[in-house]
């Protein structure tokens, strides 16, 4: 019988790097639910509770924090070259184990049993295709107003893009999708993670809703990248290259001051990925924090000017800009549960962020501006606040979404793929798990786990 005390809380992530030949490698870890929080300035104050505290697995070196379960190259799973079903069978391999150790526990030094117990799977949106076999994704999302066939819908938790069911609408308090949550499976075939301990009555549940593509990597990247373009507008510059060349001089004078690494070395069109005015930006970055680091250039940005910008587009996006830095400033703060006035008071800016947003997007459409466009990243968001929202009615406090959020699991996806470049091709697989094994030795040394 699993004794709850003594079992380890684990998340399951998965996702491709990059191995010899810019070929893809697919990289599968756990890491706890629990670590020793964030690196945030100022967190919530808790004295009273620091022995009890339960905090978010966002500091410490990911060798270290992070634990490979197995690597493969593109090559073997890929169906056009390799088998199809290749994956599959090392996923199953791999639940076979994580359900052995569920019913037999393991053996600690002093003769106690522990468990391991995965509660979900986290990962982009194409790795959660993959390894659910989805048949609702993001990339199922309808491309005309009007189309031949019926829209299949982006989420695998509910309804949302199938007729009658608008994603879009970030307005109404009760969205209709809601209604279909839990009520559709989205699955082509039976998972084989679902094979692993889940909520029957919810399966997709299993599935972790990820902060960090949804925004940092996802909405916040367009969203910044159409703000970007407003900015210019109200800079000095006789042509829009000029006013980029503009907005760039005072964003890197801003990282500069700011102490800020962007991660990008110019600003211009091309990193927005506006080349003409009919072009909807999007992003040109791969990093996560040049995200954030562009929303608070925004908002500063923004702010100097209030007096001048008022009552125009730009405003409205400032709000919006306001409101999400809102959110992940609060969240950061806070640890794996968060009471219920808290959790209310955060999810509320997330929802303002949507709503202004989608504003801001409508008077765009009006004025015939290529800006803002609606993706499917919104509406990802938009089930992580209300999940927040919902979990506080049930039980007073929620999960904080960042359990799910990826960042940290991207980092330590790179070390065994950069491992993976650096030996036989022939033996990538086993090399790569035996280099990981010893950095991760030497990492596990060095923070005291092990003598």
């Amino acid at each position: 019988m699993v004794k709850l005390e003594r079992t380890c809380a684990v998340v399951l992530h998965g996702d491709e790097g990059r191995t010899k030949k810019k070929s893809a490698i697919m990289v599968l870890n756990v890491s706890s639910l629990l670590g020793f929080g964030s690196n945030v300035k100022n967190r919530r104050a808790s004295l009273e509770t620091d022995y009890a505290k339960q905090d978010i697995n966002f500091t410490g070196n990911t060798w270290a924090t992070r634990w490979l379960l197995g690597v493969m190259p593109k090559g073997l799973y890929d169906p056009k070259k390799g088998d199809a079903e290749a994956f599959d069978r090392m996923s199953q391999a791999l639940v076979d184990d994580m359900n052995q150790l569920i019913q037999t526990g393991a053996l600690s030094v002093k003769g106690e049993k522990h468990w391991l117990v995965v509660l979900y799977v986290t990962g982009d949106w194409p790795f959660h295709q993959k390894s659910f076999h989805l048949g609702r994704t993001f990339g199922s999302v309808a491309k005309q107003p009007s189309s031949k066939t019926a829209p299949k819908g982006i989420c695998h938790n509910c309804c949302a893009d199938q007729d009658g069911y608008p994603f879009e609408d970030f307005e109404s308090p009760e969205p209709r999708w809601r209604t279909t949550v839990g009520l559709d499976p989205p699955f082509l075939q039976d998972p084989v993670f679902l094979q692993l301990p889940h909520d029957q009555a919810m399966p997709t549940s299993m599935i972790g809703l990820d902060l960090f593509h949804g925004f940092h990597l996802g909405a916040g990247k367009v969203f910044c990248s159409s703000v970007l373009v407003l900015v210019s507008e109200i800079l000095e510059g006789s042509s829009v290259a000029k006013r980029f060349e503009s907005l760039h001089d005072l964003f890197f004078r801003w990282c500069q001051l700011r102490n800020q690494h962007p991660y990008i070395k110019k600003l211009s069109q091309e990193t927005v990925k506006w080349i003409q005015t009919t072009d909807f930006p999007s992003g040109a970055w791969s990093k996560g924090s040049t995200t954030l680091c562009l929303l608070r250039f925004i908002i500063e940005t923004c702010r100097e000017r209030e007096n001048e910008i008022e009552d125009t587009l730009l405003h409205t996006c400032y709000i919006a800009a306001v409101e999400i830095d809102s959110f992940f400033s609060k969240i950061y703060k806070e640890g794996v549960w968060i009471p219920g006035d808290k959790a209310r008071e955060i999810a509320a800016h997330g929802f303002a962020f949507l709503k202004f947003n989608g504003r801001a997007a409508r008077a765009a459409f009006e004025e015939n501006r290529a800006l803002l466009p609606f993706m499917p990243n919104l509406h990802r968001l938009h089930e992580i606040f209300f999940l927040m929202v919902d979990q506080v009615k049930t039980a007073g406090f929620c999960l904080s979404p960042l359990v799910w959020s990826c960042q940290l699991a991207e980092d330590y996806i790179g070390k065994p793929s950069r491992l993976s470049r650096r030996v036989s091709t022939q033996l990538a697989v086993t090399r790569t798990l035996q280099r990981s094994l010893e950095a991760t030795h030497v990492h596990f040394r060095d923070a005291g786990y092990i003598r």
